[in-house]
């Protein structure tokens, strides 16, 4: 009897199957040459420009929004990412705010920017167009103008280059971004849609995902990594997905590994050998084995790159190439977002 997994590897080994996706696997394929352009954009649009203040506040929403996480996660200072139509009472003239919105319409950013600059508040604006570039024009602000005609969440270069190329300039980080966006380009060659199933391992994360519920399980600075893939597997798999944090999930979401629950989930697990402590090891394979115990699959992923920036962006990838493709064995386009675009012309909203 043929194993039915193999039938299913060989859906994602057959080029037609791609003809399912309306745009989204173009563009992630390419993320290293459109990472060229953002890192061309960012520092050409943000020259002169320094965050001058002890703590920063970022805003956004969806996929908007993802990038004032990640970047929260590997700078020193006070980042505050604020999904909301309001801005927190504390934020004043002692934030640098960075207000995100790829179409430059989203509702909730737009609020913000307005209340930002009600306050005095030193701002940089970062969209493709809409009222986000023209109220930074208008106000005479930095403004970094970013391709349109991208899902959001697939334009994470353009949305968070700036923000590590603001870092930089600030002393906050170094970045290679060289070495970062040849790293791209060597995943790029292993996990794109030519690499067969048996050597490609964003295929065979798909496989394993296929059927059940993915959950990622991540300790910091990985957090916003493993929010950014449960978001993926929504948008680009269309199913449900949860992201959950070491140590915190130790004092409560275990015990929901009851026995025979865990046969419709699979567990994600980020892991970082150079960044875990011995502790942190003994909870992940204490929190593996429950889960095994109760039926649930495992899959561990090992962040690759020569620093944390690279490292970050490695997952990112992977699991961004394997929701697309989990989207495709689920018979679904990975790009279409008709639920969303149907809510937001409810609510009168105009973009994202």
């Amino acid at each position: 009897m043929q194993d039915s997994r193999a039938g299913k590897a060989n859906i994602l080994d057959d080029e037609h199957t791609l003809l399912m996706d309306s745009g989204i696997y173009n563009i992630v394929e390419n993320i290293p040459e459109h990472s060229k352009n953002a890192l061309r954009i960012a520092r050409t649009a943000l020259k002169g420009v320094r965050i001058d203040r002890e703590c920063i506040a970022v805003c956004g929403m969806g996929g908007s929004a993802i990038s004032g996480d990640i970047f929260r996660c590997l700078v020193n200072k006070r980042v505050e990412v604020v999904r909301d139509y309001k801005l927190p009472v504390y934020i004043d003239k002692d934030y640098f705010l960075i207000a995100i919105s790829y179409s430059g319409n989203t509702e909730e950013t737009i609020s913000c920017v307005n209340e930002a600059y009600e306050r005095g508040i030193e701002l940089v604006g970062i969209s493709s167009n809409g009222i986000l570039e023209e109220l930074c024009r208008k106000w005479g602000k930095c403004f970094v103008k970013v391709p349109e005609g991208m899902p959001p969440r697939s334009a994470l270069p353009y949305l968070l280059f700036p923000l590590l190329v603001l870092a930089e300039k600030s002393k906050m980080i170094s970045v290679d971004f060289e070495s970062l966006i040849d790293m791209l380009s060597s995943l790029k060659k292993r996990l794109g849609f030519s690499r067969g199933s048996s050597e490609n391992e964003a295929k065979r994360i798909a496989l394993a995902v296929k059927g059940r519920i993915p959950v990622i399980y991540s300790f910091h600075p990985y957090t916003a990594v493993a929010y950014r893939a449960k978001t993926q597997f929504n948008e680009n798999s269309k199913i449900q997905a949860f992201s959950e944090v070491l140590p915190e999930l130790n004092h409560n979401s275990i015990l929901g590994w009851r026995a025979s629950m865990g046969r419709n989930f699979c567990v994600i697990f980020i892991r970082d050998g150079e960044l875990e402590n011995e502790k942190l090891k003994k909870r992940i394979e204490f929190t593996e084995n429950v889960i095994k115990r109760a039926g649930g699959r495992i899959i561990e992923i090992e962040a690759e790159g020569k620093n944390l920036v690279e490292k970050m962006f490695s997952v990112i990838y992977l699991l961004d190439f394997a929701s697309i493709y989990l989207g495709l064995l689920n018979g679904v386009d990975p790009t279409e977002t008709k639920l969303i675009s149907k809510l937001k012309k409810y609510v009168g909203e105009r973009g994202k």
